[in-house]
């Protein structure tokens, strides 16, 4: 019997590597330390006569971002906007549908109010599922 086909084999291992996920980092504007940050730039070195505009475009560059290193602070961007629960997202829905009454029926506020507590008390509770369920997948020897 002739065929084209050619059997396959794989060997899969149980053994993986995880891939680590750089977290991404957001500067923190509204904690930055703007005098801090002005003397820094202030008291950086004076430039030669005549340099290189790639060399002085460098310098510049590097200047600023030592000088928002150390006077603006960073912070996780890392959450979970993505894989807000169904329950929320529908909460959020009807929340922007009451927002767009309020103008005709400022009586909507309170429900307003309402929703936005109920809102953030959902998203409270389900970041903190999520978080739990991270913790306890990387804790685990099968994950």
């Amino acid at each position: 019997m002739t065929s084209d086909h050619f059997p396959v084999s794989i060997n899969l291992s149980l053994n993986y590597n995880s891939i680590k996920h750089d977290e991404v980092f957001k500067l923190d504007y509204k904690r930055a330390d703007w005098s801090k940050f002005r003397s820094l730039l202030d008291n950086t070195p004076k430039l030669d006569k005549d340099p290189c505009v790639d060399t002085m475009n460098d310098l510049i560059s590097s200047w600023i971002v030592d000088s928002t290193s150390l006077a603006i602070p960073s912070k996780s961007q890392f959450q979970y906007k993505s894989s807000l629960h169904r329950e929320i997202i529908s909460l959020i829905k009807e929340r922007r549908l009451i927002r767009r009454r309020l103008k005709k029926d400022p009586m909507l506020k309170s429900e307003y109010n309402s929703l936005t507590s109920r809102i953030r008390l959902k998203n409270e509770n389900w970041l903190k599922f999520i978080r739990e369920t991270v913790k306890s997948q990387k804790e685990s020897p099968n994950f």
